[in-house]
């Protein structure tokens, strides 16, 4: 009976390697009986040098991209694929929100090929010249957080402005977002100043007023979703494909436009990062996932935070939600409630085997990433851990990277 419960034990116990890079070290957890999507897991490591790498699902390093930025601490944010088979990267300086006097050239959008040569890349201070030249009062922080890929192969460009807002203690930080061309020009601009109020900050202390962290094409209509870290909300913009008026079409998320009908003001999301389309249509009823960080969580109707005297500690979730835009309605289809909250940054996927991939990269200055099953109570097939903050943690095939 000793030998056969040993046995049982050894069989139900899972596989874990370790792997380090360059300072980053990784650690891996495999399920016994579960089985991995298969592919690359593209990174970019917030501390310590500034760093891009794809890893294997062992926690070995096959790629990298590091910048060339002499000195100073520079952070990729993010680094994902583009469909025509070339990297798109930010660099940003420090936090990638407030403004710096250094920055230089090392605050720029790169294109890439797998190879880690550079296709083009715009600087902070090209970009504020263009903005400048082409009639438009914006006083860029940086530009930082995010960068996607149309496909009529502009670029929608995020990135942090300042401005001085009368009844307003000084500066405030603020967002807009950028549409550059085909030859990396500006062509329209979005301003948050011009369409949100700046007396609403539930969360983040000003100056910081807006923190938007993402952006996200909606190709049914043409338009953006908005990602407002400070405000907790995903913002629907009027884009359409370059031609829109900017106005705000919808807000969801607490105190949003929606109604959420299964669930408490708790089931909302907060602090949240990267939304994500996740059904094959993006207008109508639709699905959007997103990595739920809990900053400030409203626990009840009475508008008690985690974390207040009487109120559970903040944690962070990866839900799922079904989007109604005509009737104004969500709710949650699905959730993995986390043991731990990750204070920042982050994202999710659903991978083609119908898993859940997330990367909840800020445990006290350490990043979880896990593989899990979509059910009422999520199995683990993957666990990565890694030793810095990881922005976003993208799962990607070989090709992307130039691997088989």
């Amino acid at each position: 009976m000793r030998l056969n419960a040993l046995l049982l034990a050894i069989i139900a116990a899972v596989v874990s390697v370790s792997c380090g890079f360059s300072g980053v070290e990784i650690s891996v957890t495999h399920s016994h009986s579960l089985t991995p999507q298969k592919g690359y897991v593209l990174m970019s490591a917030n501390e310590g040098p500034p760093l891009a790498f794809a890893a294997d699902l062992n926690g070995h390093i096959p790629w990298k991209y590091k910048f060339d930025t002499h000195s100073g601490t520079y952070q990729p944010q993010p680094i994902q694929p583009f469909p025509n088979g070339h990297l798109i990267v930010l660099a940003a300086h420090e936090s990638g929100i407030a403004p710096c006097s250094d920055c230089g050239e090392f605050n720029a959008v790169q294109e890439i090929d797998p190879a880690g040569n550079l296709i083009w890349q715009l600087t902070n201070q090209q970009l504020q010249d263009e903005l400048t030249a082409a009639g438009y009062s914006i006083t860029l922080g940086q530009l930082s957080h995010d960068v996607i890929l149309l496909p009529n192969s502009h670029v929608i460009l995020l990135a942090s402005n300042i401005k001085t807002v009368a009844g307003q203690n000084g500066q405030i930080e603020g967002a807009v977002l950028i549409d550059l061309g085909q030859d990396h020009h500006p062509v329209w601009v979005w301003d948050a100043f011009d369409h949100l109020d700046v007396n609403r900050h539930p969360y983040f202390k000003l100056p910081d007023w807006i923190h938007g962290n993402a952006v996200t094409y909606s190709p049914d209509d043409g338009n953006l979703l908005f990602s407002s870290r400070a405000q907790s909300w995903i913002i629907k913009i009027n884009y359409r494909n370059g031609s829109g008026t900017g106005d705000v079409i919808w807000r969801l998320g607490y105190q949003g436009d929606f109604t959420l009908l299964n669930g408490a003001p708790s089931d909302w999301f907060y602090g949240q990062h990267a939304p994500i389309f996740l059904s094959s249509n993006s207008t109508g009823i639709f699905q959007l996932g997103l990595f739920d960080n809990g900053n400030a969580r409203v626990m009840n109707a009475d508008g008690a935070h985690c974390g207040d005297s009487g109120q559970p500690a903040c944690y962070s979730t990866v839900p799922i939600f079904q989007v109604d835009e005509v009737n104004r309605t969500a709710k949650v289809m699905w959730r993995d409630t986390l043991p731990f909250f990750s204070s920042a940054v982050g994202n999710m996927q659903v991978l083609d085997n119908g898993h859940v991939w997330f990367n909840a990269g800020n445990i006290g200055g350490k990043t979880v990433i896990r593989e899990v099953t979509v059910e009422a109570s999520p199995q683990t097939v993957l666990e990565m851990r890694v030793n810095t903050i990881v922005y976003r943690a993208i799962h990607v095939q070989g090709s992307t990277i130039g691997l088989p």
